[in-house]
C-alpha cells in the first residue's frame, strides 16, 4: 500500500493533523467500499452484456472526472 504515505499526507495538509486518525479511517473506509463496488458491479456488467467494455468507459469517464476535480488552478 504504497499510496497510504502520501493520502495521509494529503489529508492531513487538507484538515490538519488533529483529527488525521478519524479522517483516514473514513478515506480507506470508502476506498474499501469503491474497491468491492468496482470488483462486484464489474462482474454483474458483465455477466449481463458479456463484455467489459461498458466498465471501461465508466471508468474512464471517472478517472477524467477525478482528474479535472483535482486539477491545481
Amino acid at each position: 500500500m504504497s499510496t497510504v504515505p502520501l493520502t495521509n499526507g494529503t489529508v492531513a495538509t487538507l484538515f490538519g493533523v488533529r483529527n488525521l486518525s478519524m479522517l483516514g479511517g473514513i478515506v480507506f473506509l470508502f476506498h474499501q467500499l469503491g474497491a468491492f463496488l468496482g470488483g462486484w458491479l464489474g462482474g454483474l456488467v458483465y455477466d449481463r452484456t458479456g463484455s467489459y467494455d461498458l466498465i471501461w468507459q465508466v471508468s474512464i469517464l471517472l478517472s477524467l472526472l477525478a482528474a479535472a476535480l483535482n486539477w491545481p488552478g
